[in-house]
């Protein structure tokens, strides 16, 4: 098993979820410092699954006829267009877009990690290993981001979501670069 591959996988899926946890930990606290009724932020929230739902079927339906480094790179756009709508003017469409765009890639980089994943060790072990790392990313950014959030200013929500994101893109990017020029493709057990 190439052990740096790993770890550069991991800590791909820790950035990644760090930042899903940090922005979607934020999501009710924006809308509400905007004005939005809480009903409507409830309603929002809850309309974002077929947002998630249409990430995972695609991901399902395009498999890897596309490779992995094109719907992931699609997601982070896609993300961070979700994080851009809530750095503006927050009225409900644009918080029900953010909130669906975000389930939406998260979900369709979901299998694309799991996948690069299970190509680095066919046991098995480091997918299971995942879950923990997801864990821990998707508790931590709250935390952190909790810290810097200061006077109802919901602004670094966004701007660190991003930040985690371009970086989670970027090391998963030089993990499929250096799997790719050490010939690792084996097919998942």
């Amino acid at each position: 098993m190439p052990y740096e591959l790993v770890g550069l996988g991991l800590a791909t899926v820790f950035l990644y979820f760090m930042a899903q946890g940090e922005a979607w930990a934020f999501m009710e606290r924006i809308a509400a410092d905007a004005g939005l009724p809480g009903q409507t932020i409830g309603n929002s929230l809850a309309l974002s699954n077929i947002g998630g739902i249409a990430g995972a079927l695609i991901a399902a339906l395009v498999s890897i006829r596309f490779g992995r480094a094109w719907p992931i790179i699609i997601s982070a756009v896609i993300s961070i267009y979700g994080l851009v709508l809530l750095l503006g003017d927050i009225n409900t469409l644009s918080f029900g877009m953010a909130t669906m765009c975000y389930l939406f890639a998260w979900n369709l980089t979901q299998p694309y990690f799991s996948g690069i994943m299970a190509e680095l060790d066919p046991k098995g072990r480091v997918v299971v290993m995942m879950g923990a790392v997801q864990t821990a990313g998707l508790g931590l950014g709250p935390g952190v981001v909790g810290m810097m959030v200061r006077d109802n200013d919901f602004s670094v929500v966004s701007i660190l979501g991003i930040v985690l994101i371009l970086l989670s893109l970027i090391t998963v990017m030089s993990l499929l670069f250096l799997k790719q020029k050490q010939h690792i493709h084996r097919p998942p057990a």
